[in-house]
């Protein structure tokens, strides 16, 4: 999964910014560009860290930069409610 400011921009900004950065070879889908420009963004962090254009990309918190999805919680099972008894009342014994 991309960077979340990888996946706000329109592809003719990804197209701007593959330019900008010397990628080639970047037709395609979108989605593909987006991962294209992630991994080699990642890559080559040092050369781009400074770069005023690409500081949003590096100031995402890390776990936002397709390094996997974290560990989800198991669902709780369900617990059936049982319907209440009613209580009948001891027969009265009377007559009518």
């Amino acid at each position: 999964m991309a960077n979340a400011w990888l996946r706000s921009l329109r592809k003719t900004e990804l197209i701007e910014l593959a330019e900008h950065i010397g990628l080639k070879n970047y037709d395609g889908l979108r989605k593909d560009l987006e991962a294209t420009l992630d991994e080699y963004l990642t890559e080559n962090s040092d050369r781009f860290a400074a770069d005023p254009k690409l500081s949003p990309f590096y100031t995402q918190p890390a776990r936002t930069r397709g390094l996997g999805s974290p560990i989800k919680r198991e669902a709780p099972e369900l617990k059936i409610a049982k319907r209440r008894q009613i209580k009948v009342p001891d027969e009265v014994v009377g007559s009518m």
